[in-house]
Formats: C-alpha cells, sequence, structure tokens
C-alpha cells in the first residue's frame, strides 16, 4: 500500500493527521470504492472561506523578492500560515500574490486577516 495512503487510513480512526497549523487540520477524512473494489483514502475538498468573514490586520504591498512564507512570519509569527494569507485574498495558488508583476502594473496589495470566526488581536 502506498505509503501515505497508509498514513491517511490510520488518519480515519485517529483523527487529522495534519497539524493544527495546517489548513487541511479541520477537513474530513473520507474513502471511497472504486470499481476494482480498492478503497482509496481521501481529504474532502476544502472550499476557501469567503474573504469578508475574514478580519483584516493589515495590508501589504508586494515587493518583487517577498514570499508568502516570510509574509506569514512577520504578521502572523508563522511561516507554516502562509495559506491564511491566500485565504484572506481568495487565491487557489499561493504563486498568484508574489509572482512577478508586470511593469506596466502599479505594485498590488495583499490582506493579512485573520481566520473566519477569529477575531483580530486589539493593539497594543
Amino acid at each position: 500500500m502506498d505509503p501515505l495512503q497508509q498514513l491517511m487510513r490510520q488518519a480515519v480512526n485517529a483523527g487529522s493527521p495534519f497539524g493544527e497549523n495546517s489548513r487541511y487540520h479541520e477537513i474530513e477524512i473520507t474513502t471511497c470504492t472504486l470499481p476494482d473494489n480498492r478503497t482509496v483514502v481521501h481529504l474532502r475538498r476544502r472550499f476557501l472561506p469567503q474573504p469578508g468573514q475574514m478580519e483584516t490586520l493589515t495590508e501589504h504591498v508586494v515587493r518583487p523578492d517577498d514570499r508568502l512564507d516570510n509574509l506569514a512570519y512577520k504578521y502572523l509569527d508563522n511561516p507554516e500560515l502562509f495559506w491564511q494569507i491566500c485565504d484572506a485574498n481568495h487565491a487557489l495558488r499561493p504563486a498568484d500574490l508574489t509572482d512577478d508583476l508586470p511593469e506596466t502594473r502599479r505594485p498590488r496589495a495583499i490582506r493579512i486577516a485573520m481566520p473566519p470566526g477569529v477575531p483580530a488581536p486589539e493593539p497594543f
């Protein structure tokens, strides 16, 4: 059996195999049976939250050398939370937020936000 399939099969019975900071932590693990009777363990589809459900912390103007993991560390204190920046900007592909912009376009600002249901921290 494929090692990933084995890990996910174990996770069906043991809870999430993904850490609490993972975008997949709350996604249900399920199985399906193929026509040849093999069982495949997989994650249900994850839908992006509506950006309006997320509380904005700040905006960041993207520079050519920016990387989402560095921005997540700077604003959210954890590079693994880069996916929150993607969610806040309704981006399926992380590279869509930081790819080089044509010189004819103005710099782009991206939202840095908290996940749905999590309020922004109080300012100092």
